[in-house]
């Protein structure tokens, strides 16, 4: 699966970027159906996302970083009323 999002565009068609130091948080939810990552002997499941700076006439900047899945776990309302007993 490919996802796009575009952090910054040029608003004057020049695609030219100031100077500086530049910070672009970003989120992204993942459906219940993605399977938690593994590593076995018949193969792996592994996330990574990636990001790349297009520098027109120059070298494109990019990093690339793995991240892990979880399986979700649901947490019971019983297991919480214990914990409020115990902490009473």
């Amino acid at each position: 699966m490919e996802n796009y999002c575009y952090l910054w565009m040029s608003e004057d068609g020049l695609n030219k970027m100031p100077a500086g130091s530049y910070t672009f948080p970003f989120s992204v939810k993942l459906l219940d159906a993605f399977s938690p990552s593994s590593r076995g002997d018949s193969g792996y499941i592994k996330y990574k996302v990636k990001v790349e700076l297009d520098r027109p006439k120059n070298f494109n900047l990019g990093v690339e970083k793995m991240f892990a899945v979880s399986k979700k776990v649901e947490i019971s309302e019983r297991r919480n009323d214990n914990h409020d007993q115990l902490n009473e």
